[in-house]
C-alpha cells in the first residue's frame, strides 16, 4: 500500500506586526501540520530587525562568530555555540563575522509540551534561570548539523515532525552536558536606548542619537563599540539595509528612492554600505533573491 506524505513545498508568508518598543512580532511561515521548521543562515543573508515570535528557537553556529542582542543583554554565539531563544523574547543579530553560518530551528509549543516535562526550562517564557548560549562538543554540533541538513533538504512533513522532536531532545541534552556559558553584562541604558532609536528610525544621525540619550557623540560611539562589538555607524548602516530590503519587499521598486527612504544620504553611500555588508551589488543581491527593482537606479 502506498502512503501519501504531505509536501513542504508551500509555506505561508512571514507577517510582521510593529510593537511599541520598536520590535516586531513575527508570524513564522510554518506549514499547516508542521511542528516547526529548519532554516540555514549565512552572514550575507537578509537579516531580520529586532523581533519576537511565539515559537521556541534554537540557533546552532557552524562557523564564524555572532553577537546577539537578546532583550537588553548581549550574547556571544561562537562556532559550536548553541543558543536558545524563548517565546516572546526580543532578539536580533547585533554583529556577525563575514564567515558566520548557522542552522535555525523553531519548535511549536505543542511539540515542546509533548516532549519535555512541565518543570523543564524549555517550557518557560523568557527564563532567567539559565544562560542562553553554551559551547557544545564539536561531535554534537556535527550530529545536530547533519540532522538539520537532512530535514532542510527533505519534503516529507511526517519526517520533518519526527526529526524536529529528535533535534529538540538531542540539542537540549548536548546543551545540558556543556559547561555554563556567559552572557555579557546588561547594556548600558544609553546604548540600549540608542539601539531602540536606530531600530525605530535609522535615518537619525549620530549627533541626533547622542543628543537623545544625553551623551556626546564621541562618548556614545566609544561606549556603543565597547558593548555591542561594532561601531554605531556600522550598526546603523545594517539597520538601514534591513529597512531598504523591507521597502523593496513591500513593493517599492525604485532603487534610489528606497535607499533614501531607508536613511542613506546618497546612492554612493548606500552602494558602499550594501556591498560591504553583503559582498554583492544591490542589483545582484536583489536578483538572487527574486526581487525586481526599477532600472533607473
Amino acid at each position: 500500500m502506498r502512503i501519501a506524505h504531505a509536501s513542504r513545498s508551500r509555506q505561508r508568508p512571514r507577517v510582521f506586526t510593529q510593537l511599541r518598543n520598536g520590535s516586531l512580532r513575527e508570524s513564522l511561515p510554518l506549514l499547516y501540520g508542521a511542528e516547526g521548521e529548519v532554516w540555514h543562515h549565512a552572514a550575507s543573508a537578509h537579516r531580520h530587525p529586532r523581533h519576537r515570535h511565539a515559537e521556541l528557537e534554537l540557533n546552532l553556529a557552524l562557523a564564524g562568530h555572532a553577537v546577539y542582542l537578546v532583550e537588553d543583554r548581549l550574547v556571544d554565539l561562537p562556532r559550536n555555540g548553541l543558543l536558545w531563544l524563548f517565546p516572546g523574547q526580543d532578539h536580533t543579530i547585533a554583529h556577525q563575522s563575514a564567515d558566520f553560518r548557522m542552522w535555525i530551528v523553531v519548535f511549536r509549543s505543542a511539540l515542546v509540551r509533548r516532549l519535555v516535562g512541565a518543570d523543564s526550562v524549555l517550557r518557560a517564557r523568557k527564563p532567567r534561570s539559565i544562560d542562553l548560549c553554551r559551547g557544545i562538543a564539536s561531535e554534537a554540533t556535527r550530529e545536530l548539523a547533519t540532522a538539520c541538513a537532512a530535514l532542510y533538504a527533505g519534503q516529507d512533513l511526517q519526517l520533518l515532525n519526527a526529526g524536529l522532536g529528535y533535534l529538540l531532545l538531542s540539542a537540549w541534552r548536548a546543551f545540558r552536558s556543556a559547561p555554563p556559558g556567559s552572557s555579557k553584562a546588561r547594556l548600558d541604558p544609553a546604548v540600549a536606548r540608542t539601539v531602540t532609536l536606530v531600530r525605530t528610525d535609522p535615518t537619525r544621525s549620530g549627533a541626533e542619537l547622542a543628543t537623545s540619550v544625553g551623551l556626546s557623540r564621541a562618548h556614545l560611539s566609544r561606549r556603543f563599540n565597547e558593548q555591542v562589538g561594532t561601531s554605531l555607524s556600522a550598526f546603523r548602516g545594517r539597520v538601514r539595509i534591513e529597512r531598504f530590503l523591507d521597502l523593496v519587499e513591500r513593493g517599492d521598486n525604485n532603487l534610489l528612492a528606497a535607499a533614501l527612504a531607508a536613511g542613506f544620504g546618497s546612492y554612493g553611500q548606500f552602494y558602499r554600505t550594501f556591498h560591504a555588508a553583503t559582498g554583492q551589488s544591490p542589483r545582484r543581491y536583489l536578483s538572487n533573491h527574486g526581487l525586481e527593482v526599477d532600472r533607473a537606479k
